[in-house]
């Protein structure tokens, strides 16, 4: 049968049939004399094997013994000179450096102390039986062992697989053959699976085998009609078996057994990940190369708890944890391999096709469907596959595979319909299938997904139904307490709004109202607090005979003291917050209310992680109260010497925010100007211990600041920084510019003097001197940038700001350009400097020997414009002198020459002579647009310019429109300026006319332009 009827059709028989190398010949082992390796390895065997199997059945396997029966192998065909006995012999080598850890971990799957003794009881299975027999079993025993490192070696392998289980299947068939003929004696089964090898291998098949011991004389059969049936078994097995998605499959599990040999154990169930992935990195990179010329990262082939970096993760104090490898991209890169080593082949397979849109499972398939459901199907392929799903006569099968793959389609909401419906359908098909869907539920769904699809399922049950499975199991309410206990209270409030909606319903929960505390019990014993408060305003509403309110508060330990103590105790915060809330609900009107303010006060004095959490979930808890109860509730927190807001301060400064803005949200002025001002003067004011206390937190600083800002006069703002606030302190615990400056403006804004001294230690802490600022400043951003020269000019007198500015615009200038605009609006702003000053800071020679002008000449940016505009409004003459002695040769941007010598025009100056070197490089840099406009604008003498006759005329031909007819009326009829003046200019002896040179071009162009008869007499 030729080969091609076999294989599947997307497989390249060339290619996916290849027999790379022998795994085994390629691993490097060291060598011994034979009856040394014997002495060895029988010695090691003795020590591994159990007591059952060195007893032997009365002939124990001792050392000599085990010695004995490897020599009786080494006769006749597999005497030590022959082929067959140096393979032997290469075998045992091979085993002897296995049981002796002389072999590298990259080579083989064997763990010293978990596979040796196995290994051993599996030789001395295969000592009893004849040389060919042992010499199969070992061959096996060492194939299976060796890493194999290639996709070659892989497919091998696979086949090899395949092989085997045919091999099995066969054994087990024939032997329960009605025919006693044709069933294998025990003595020769050891043959059978190199029998088979050889048909496999033969031509008429050719299935890229390797035969096990081709030294084998002993056939394990050789009649036709087991020969015919082995056939059969081959091909119906590499039909349904070698295909692409299993080829895929079994890949990805041998590429998973060398991951759990490097020490990967599958997703782990603790927190804490993995530490030791560097092997997989090494391993994967290996057999996936690499076609980008940028390394992988180090993380590529592995999820984590978070979407950063690790070094990202460790700036940003995250913990970064490895979860489990990524084993869809590793699908995708088998796929990817496959296609590119030509053993997939079809037109399917493009260079950037992906593996679930190449590959389709054959639906009469199991093996490629499951695969491909659980592993490569996307939600959208799913939703498609189970479109119109529908439960046949095998009820319990059919449900239990939708929901097994119903999970993965969680974010679809259109499907979550249609799996309500099916489940809708079940119950309705099934009496008892509510336990059963509770149990599917549990199963399959996270606790995410299962609150939606109660949800809808409760939506489709009719009042009948629902109120059937209630009384079904009337005795626990298990309905109603599988949902309460799915911690969601939306949905328990739907279902308790879908019994309220129907009489027969309620009716018949006000039966069986003896089973409500028995579940809110059993529901706060689980800590399953957050069902809880629904249900007692359920039973508020419908429920005639009250529930033992005071005995559940006694119990619970929710009263008062009991019931601070309780939530203090709770280390997670919802739960926390629950019992609150179950505490508010059992309290009876007559009863006083839960002591909140004191829960605040004593949840905000512990400065730990789990009290700050518990103190926001407070002030949440607080937000949603009527505004008078928000009130009330803070007020009852000020006392005499104290209040909320500074115990916050004390001890949880990094919950100030949230407390600040839950007070400004109440709106009740004389609340939050009696938390902010009490205690003025005292280390107990919020704005003192802020300022001055550790740990500082800027957030929490800001926050303050705005509030104060925001809720006080600008009288009280005044008195409350006087008396609270020291630049000793504060400066102790920040040195952030932008928070001294915010509070240095915010003095200045409340008329509030700040002492020289405390200028002088701003100036000291953030070294704002003129030497130091110009380093500081090109090492941050803008904006800090800025921030540091405010704090310069307002901690400095006035006498310093000359040098200040200085050290602004050189930096600015030369290495900070963005900066420079605002240097100069300040530079405007300040009245402290005369023009002379102003003048000085530009045309005196700075730090770096160049004048500020010349170095804005000599750089690439717009600073030279921007610095000229701004000098020309308080001393253009001077500035105008002052470029007169910059050669134009100097500035780097041709712009800049035309822009210096339109200044000097405007102001009514001109340039000294150019030199004749000046000229040339002129010459050399400006483009003939250049000289167009200075000729037009008669910036420099025509002496300089009449020397680009030809090059203007040429940028003239170059003009559209009214320009161009402007620049030529301007150069044939006006010779007594710009243009003019230019063309008429007289070169030599001989004087311009329109007869001649670039004159009698331009009336030939003006000719052209007005009309063909123009033009003709134009030439004539």
């Amino acid at each position: 049968m030729p080969l091609s009827e076999i294989v599947h059709h997307q497989l390249n028989p060339n290619s996916c049939f290849r027999k790379p190398a022998t795994s085994v010949s390629s691993v490097p082992i060291p060598t011994l004399p034979v009856e040394e390796l014997i002495s060895q390895l029988a010695q090691k065997i003795c020590r591994l094997i159990s007591e059952k199997t060195r007893s032997n059945e009365g002939h124990p396997l001792t050392t000599n013994a085990l010695q004995r029966k490897f020599r009786d192998h080494f006769r006749q065909n597999y005497a030590p000179n022959t082929i067959a006995g140096q393979t032997l012999i290469m075998h045992l080598q091979w085993l002897n450096a296995l049981f002796n850890n002389q072999l590298a971990e990259t080579h083989v799957h064997f763990n010293p102390e978990l596979d040796a003794t196995p290994l051993a009881e599996k030789i001395c299975e295969g000592l009893v039986n004849c040389s060919d027999g042992f010499l199969n079993r070992i061959n096996t025993l060492i194939e299976a062992i060796v890493i194999k490192s290639s996709f070659p070696e892989f497919l091998l392998k696979y086949r090899t697989d395949i092989l085997q289980l045919v091999t099995t299947q066969f054994i087990a068939n024939i032997n329960s053959d009605p025919d006693v003929n044709l069933h294998i004696p025990y003595s020769i089964e050891a043959h059978v699976p190199n029998t088979i090898s050889k048909i496999a291998a033969h031509p008429y098949l050719d299935l890229g085998i390797n035969i096990i011991n081709p030294h084998d004389t002993q056939d394990g059969f050789n009649d036709l009609i087991r020969t015919r049936r082995v056939i059969e078994m081959l091909i119906s097995a590499y039909n349904s078996r070698y295909t692409p998605l299993l080829i895929i499959q079994n890949i990805e599990s041998q590429i998973n057994t060398q991951l759990l040999n490097a020490g990967y154990h599958g997703k782990p169930e603790v927190e804490e990940g993995y530490s030791n992935y560097l092997r997989w990195n090494s391993l994967l990179n290996g057999l996936f190369p690499n076609s980008q010329n940028a390394p992988r990262a180090i993380t590529y082939w592995l999820i984590t708890n978070t979407h950063l970096s690790p070094d990202e993760a460790f700036e940003q104090d995250i913990e970064y944890k490895i979860t489990d490898v990524n084993w869809p991209l590793i699908r995708e890169h088998i796929f990817k391999q496959l296609v590119a080593e030509k053993h997939f082949i079809g037109a399917a397979f493009s260079e950037n096709c992906s593996l679930n849109k190449a590959l389709q499972p054959n639906p009469l398939n199991n093996l490629e469907l499951n695969y491909w459901l659980n592993h490569i199907a996307t939600p959208t392929d799913l939703k498609r596959h189970f479109n119109g799903f529908n439960l046949s006569q095998n009820i319990e099968a059919d449900i239990e595979l939708f929901f097994h793959h119903a999970n993965q389609l969680s974010h679809d909401h259109l499907f979550l319909n249609q799996i309500s419906a099916i489940l809708v359908q079940y119950i309705h098909k099934t009496p008892i299938a509510v336990l059963k869907v509770n149990r599917f539920f549990n199963q399959f769904f996270s606790p995410e997904l299962k609150p939606t699809l109660f949800a809808q399922l409760l939506d489709q049950l009719d009042p009948a139904t629902l109120q059937n499975l209630l009384s079904e199991t009337s005795s626990s309410f298990s309905f109603l307490k599988i949902i309460a206990q799915h911690q969601n209270p939306a949905l328990l409030t739907q279902l308790l709004n879908v019994i309220q909606a129907h009489p027969n319903l309620i009716k018949w929960v006000q039966e069986q109202n003896y089973i409500l505390v028995p579940i809110l019990q059993s529901l706060y014993a689980n800590k399953n607090h957050h069902n809880i408060p629904s249900l007692i305003q359920f039973a508020k509403q419908h429920i005639n005979e009250p529930l033992p309110y005071q005995e559940l508060q006694i119990r619970w330990q929710l009263n008062d003291y009991a019931l601070i103590q309780t939530i203090l105790a709770e280390t997670n915060t919802k739960h926390a917050l629950n019992i609150l809330k179950i505490a508010e609900e059992l309290r009876l009107p007559h009863e006083q209310a839960v002591p909140i303010h004191r829960l605040l006060i004593s949840a905000f004095i512990p400065n730990t992680p789990s009290s700050a959490q518990l103190s926001f979930a407070l002030i949440k808890h607080v937000a949603t109260k009527p505004r008078a109860e928000q009130i009330q509730i803070y007020r009852q927190t000020i006392d005499q010497n104290t209040n909320l807001l500074m115990i916050a301060v004390s001890n949880q400064s990094t919950q100030l925010q949230p407390l600040l803005k839950s007070l400004e949200e109440v709106s009740d002025q004389s609340l939050i100007e009696t938390m902010l001002t009490q205690a003025s003067g005292t280390e107990q004011n919020p704005l003192m211990t802020i300022t001055s206390r550790a740990p500082y937190k800027p957030a929490s600083f800001l926050s303050m600041i705005h509030c104060i800002q925001k809720n006080l006069s600008i009288e009280k703002q005044r008195h409350l920084l006087q008396h609270n606030f020291s630049w000793s302190y504060f400066l102790q615990l920040t040195e952030s510019p932008e928070e001294i400056l915010l509070m240095l403006e915010l003095q200045e804004k409340l008329k509030i003097k700040t002492n020289w001294d405390d200028k002088t230690e701003i100036q000291n802490l953030l070294l704002l001197n003129a030497d130091s600022l110009p380093e500081r400043i090109n090492a941050c951003d803008k904006t800090e940038g800025i921030t540091l020269m405010m704090l310069a000019l307002r901690t400095s007198p006035a006498s310093q700001h000359a040098e200040l500015f200085n050290a602004f615009l050189f930096v600015t200038v030369t290495q900070k350009p963005e900066l420079i605009s605002w240097v100069l609006e300040q530079l405007k702003q300040d009245d402290t400097l005369t023009n002379d000053e102003q003048l000085a800071l530009f045309i005196h020679p700075n730090m770096a020997g160049d004048s500020l002008l010349m170095s804005a000449a000599k750089s690439n940016s717009e600073d030279l414009k921007m610095l000229l505009e701004h000098m020309k409004n308080f001393n253009p003459a001077a500035v105008c002198d002052y470029l007169k002695s910059i050669k134009l040769s100097v500035f780097n941007k041709t712009e800049d020459i035309l822009y210096v010598l339109r200044l000097m025009k405007e102001h009514g100056s001109s340039r000294h002579p150019l030199t004749y070197c000046e000229r040339n490089i002129l010459y050399r840099r400006l483009s003939a647009e250049d000289w167009y406009h200075i000729s037009h604008e008669e910036l420099l003498p025509t002496s300089i310019t009449k020397n680009k006759k030809e090059v203007i005329f040429n940028h003239i031909t170059l003009l559209k429109g009214q320009e161009r007819q402007n620049s030529i009326s301007e150069s044939i009829d006006h010779p007594e300026k710009g243009l003019g003046k230019l063309f008429w200019a007289q070169r030599g002896f001989f004087k311009c006319r329109t007869t001649a040179g670039n004159l009698k071009k331009l009336v030939a162009l003006r000719a052209q332009d007005e009309g063909p008869c123009l033009y003709r007499e134009a030439h004539i």
